[in-house]
């Protein structure tokens, strides 16, 4: 008896030269396919381009609204400077005089204290340089600081993705080296202007330890060497457009984070905008600079007050005492006005008294 494969009667079977047709038809479908693949990868290309293109057009515009913005409302700013500059001045000399009497400081002291950046009363017997001084001292260890705010992101990293630390720095460092590889003016020539910004985020992603940020570089430059066009097989240029799409959704993020700033779109702006924005800026800016003479003012008569304790000193006049002066004698010889009640015990005078309590 001949023997057949289960389930497949010999009728049913096709014959020699059809199997060898559908086989020979094989390595046409996997073309047909593969460029099916690679036009589903130009247009994930394609979506991420225009994205940057979004975000370098407003990059350029945010430096274009803060220049526009620093000629059209250039006092106000140094107003707001200056007003922060006392306020910060009367805030410290109060947290010193508070911290000479011995008090307290209250819940809200404390949360200005985290505000400025001061965990304890002791740090308010130092001499604080505002940011805004030209004598502030340098942050001679800000490369210590770098180094050690990257280590901590890499481990933060490492801890995300359930894997060590030397493993993530190494794959980091490798990500490093092959978008190098591609980008690198001694192996490609000098870098096109366009993607100048493409060679600096790469730095900056490096030396921060991003290694998100250094695979969706490696994408891009990628696609800049048109990599993907070398593609033979069909599982290499899904993986790819999985990598396009997955650093296009990183930059849609931060796309729809700019939209949201004032400076969108503001190469678009006519001058009725840009009229309206000015006029809302001036107020933004006015009511902070007149929140912060207030609180200035108020540390200031805080500080005097506890100076004033701590000197056992008398007491000084009153700042509104003129709302307390006592009126004057035309006011007092008007007969319209009722004469006011004396209440010294010796004067047993009922001038002024309502009838029904005079005996």
């Amino acid at each position: 008896m001949k023997r057949t494969r289960a389930g497949v009667s010999p009728s049913v079977r096709r014959p020699r030269t059809a199997r060898n047709a559908c086989r020979a038809l094989v390595p046409l479908d996997t073309a047909e396919i593969l460029a099916v693949r690679l036009h589903e990868c130009e247009e994930s290309i394609a979506a991420l381009l225009s994205t940057e293109r979004a975000l370098r057009q407003y990059a350029d515009d945010a430096r274009a609204h803060r220049a526009w913005l620093a000629v059209a409302l250039g006092p106000l700013h140094s107003a707001l400077r200056e007003a922060q500059a006392a306020y910060r001045a009367a805030y410290v000399l109060y947290r010193q005089a508070i911290a000479r009497l011995g008090a307290r400081p209250s819940i809200s002291d404390q949360l200005n204290d985290l505000l400025h950046g001061r965990s304890s009363q002791a740090e308010y017997n130092e001499p604080i340089f505002s940011p805004s001084s030209d004598d502030m001292p340098a942050d001679t260890d800000g490369s210590a600081t770098d180094a050690a705010r990257r280590e901590q992101f890499i481990a933060a990293q490492a801890e995300h993705f359930g894997l060590t630390y030397d493993r993530v720095a190494a794959k980091i460092k490798a990500l490093y080296r092959r978008v190098c590889r591609l980008l690198h003016p001694d192996a490609n020539g000098a870098i096109p202007d366009e993607l100048a910004w493409l060679w600096e985020e790469l730095q900056c992603a490096y030396h921060a330890g991003d290694i998100k940020e250094l695979y969706h570089l490696e994408t891009r430059a990628m696609i800049v060497q048109r990599v993907y066009r070398v593609f033979t097989r069909v599982s290499d240029v899904i993986a790819f457009t999985e990598r396009v799409e997955l650093a296009h959704a990183a930059l849609w993020e931060r796309t729809e984070l700019c939209r949201t700033q004032p400076a969108w779109g503001f190469h678009e702006w006519d001058d009725t905008r840009k009229q309206a924005a000015r006029h809302a800026a001036e107020k933004r800016l006015q009511t902070a600079i007149a929140s912060l003479k207030e609180l200035t003012e108020y540390y200031q008569h805080a500080t005097a007050e506890l100076m004033r304790r701590t000197t056992r000193s008398p007491a000084p006049a009153q700042p509104h005492a003129h709302c307390f002066a006592r009126p004057k004698a035309s006011v007092m010889s008007d007969p319209s006005v009722p004469p006011r009640r004396s209440y010294s015990r010796n004067n047993t005078s009922t001038a002024g008294v309502h009838p029904e309590f005079s005996s």
